[in-house]
């Protein structure tokens, strides 16, 4: 959902998601609170793909910083929690 919003406003877009509400998983992640990221995130290590060039090129240009910075620009803070979640303030 965050690459959609990101993506350039011209660009049609769809988000295709298997679950009732958009972003449903998110919260669920989070024992019902959004953990929309970790600070301790090495690509390599956790991620599972077999196209790593990619996933690197995804991480090269967002980063957590990013999606803070996002999430800040619309009022929402974020909290970093234990192992380094990064948890959607309530």
């Amino acid at each position: 959902m965050f690459a959609g919003i990101c993506l350039d406003k011209k660009l049609s877009k769809i988000v295709l998601e298997k679950n009732a509400k958009p972003g449903i998983k998110i919260l669920l992640s989070g024992g019902e609170r959004a953990n929309v990221s970790n600070m301790d995130i090495e690509p390599e290590r956790d991620y599972f793909t077999q196209n790593k060039k990619f996933l690197l090129s995804v991480f090269a240009k967002y980063n957590n910083w990013d999606i803070m910075s996002f999430f800040a620009e619309a009022g929402i803070n974020i909290v970093e929690e234990d192992r380094s979640r990064l948890i959607l303030e309530s």
